[in-house]
């Protein structure tokens, strides 16, 4: 027998399946691209700019020893978990900062709209109420039936 729980129960599934087999490929393509960097950094932390302590205080700031350092901080793996589940969070890649712009530049729009629906919401709420007083009044008015036996 179908019942609702066993709905919901393949629709999870179904959909953590689907996830997974989508993000796959972007995590390839992150593991890749971190990968790369990773070997990059690698090499450039053993060059001269980064093992020359005096030529290192030379460049300051100028020097990529640090962002070498960081990249290597983590695993190309680790780190293209990190951007996957960037990618699936609901504010990943700045998108709640994106909305709150849009909703301030657009705030206008979103009051007349908020008050649109409260007042359709309103308008169906005392329709409503007045049916279900329609209903009671003639409840109360009509005279019972006798129900044979």
């Amino acid at each position: 027998m179908y019942t609702m729980r066993s709905w919901w129960f393949t629709s999870f599934w179904s959909a953590c399946l689907i996830m997974t087999i989508c993000s796959y490929g972007r995590f390839e393509s992150h593991w890749s691209s971190r990968e790369k960097k990773y070997n990059r950094a690698e090499i450039y932390k053993q060059t001269d700019q980064c093992t020359d302590a005096r030529l290192r205080a030379k460049l300051g700031d100028f020097s990529k020893c640090e962002e070498s350092e960081e990249i290597l901080r983590m695993t190309p793996f680790k780190a293209a978990f990190y951007d996957i589940m960037e990618d699936i969070n609901v504010c990943g890649h700045g998108r709640c900062y994106i909305l709150y712009m849009d909703i301030t530049k657009n705030f206008f729009r979103f009051a007349i709209g908020f008050l649109a629906l409260c007042v359709v919401g309103l308008w169906t709420g005392l329709v409503d109420m007045k049916q279900m007083w329609d209903r009671k009044v003639q409840d109360h008015f009509t005279l019972p039936i006798k129900k044979k036996s």
